[in-house]
């Protein structure tokens, strides 16, 4: 499910969150506005990077629980209901 997501998205040219800095930077931000992020939900950390090959593809993932961020990995099938994988635009700023 991951990958067709990645494959959907770059047919849009569109990026996806791949690695925690950013989804830190994410959360961060949802907890300024009291809306913390993947609080039903769990976002994948590593769909580029997953193959159907691996022997056991463990996915990174984040999400909040119990009033904390969670960087973890876990195995698809056990979360597959609850899945997303976050679009990612990169904006560059202008140095000032």
């Amino acid at each position: 499910m991951s990958k067709l997501w990645v494959i959907k998205y770059e047919k849009e040219s569109i990026d996806v969150v791949e690695d925690a800095h950013v989804y830190l930077i994410l959360m961060m931000k949802g907890l300024v506005e009291g809306k913390p992020v993947d609080s039903r939900t769990y976002t994948v950390l590593n769909g580029k990077s997953l193959t159907k090959e691996s022997l056991f593809p463990l996915m990174a993932t984040g999400n909040w629980f119990d009033g904390r961020v969670i960087l973890d990995n876990v195995s698809p099938a056990g979360v597959d209901h609850v899945l997303r994988l976050r679009g990612s635009v990169v904006v560059n700023m202008p140095q000032a």
